[in-house]
């Protein structure tokens, strides 16, 4: 997350930030204030049904017991809104094959891109089973 934090503050230094620690022993909270927002899981009740453009899960599928990556999917599902997206990406198989996924758990969603990251393909060899997927919500 940290990486991500400063990429995004790097990018778009203009826009509004929210970030966990901002959060902490505050109400009323308006997320819709906040052009970018950064939670750690204990603060996912924070979010409502259908209020993100675009969920991303990198590299941490992989890791996950797959009752998990079941929880992330369904949170995905009920808090994307209507065209919005969700992007993975993930090794071919590490603790689970990437196609066990339950993506039926994303109800509506189409996909829209699926292929083998060629960052990874081209620059680590080791690394070349990484397969990207961004689904879309119709």
């Amino acid at each position: 997350m940290l990486n991500a934090i400063a990429l995004i503050f790097t990018l778009f230094p203009k826009k509004t930030f929210l970030l966990p620690n901002e959060v902490v022993g505050k109400k009323n909270i308006d997320l819709k204030d906040y052009n970018f927002i950064f939670l750690v899981p204990e603060q996912a009740n924070l979010i409502t049904n259908e209020s993100i453009n675009l969920g991303i899960n990198t590299q941490s599928f992989m890791e996950m017991d797959i009752e998990e990556v079941d929880s992330y999917l369904k949170f995905f599902n009920e808090k994307i809104k209507y065209d919005g997206y969700f992007f993975t990406s993930n090794r071919l198989k590490k603790r689970h094959y990437f196609f066990n996924y339950k993506f039926y758990l994303l109800k509506n969603f189409k996909k829209v891109f699926l292929e083998k990251d060629f960052f990874f393909y081209n620059y680590s060899p080791n690394l070349s089973s990484m397969l990207n997927l961004l689904l879309k919500k119709i």
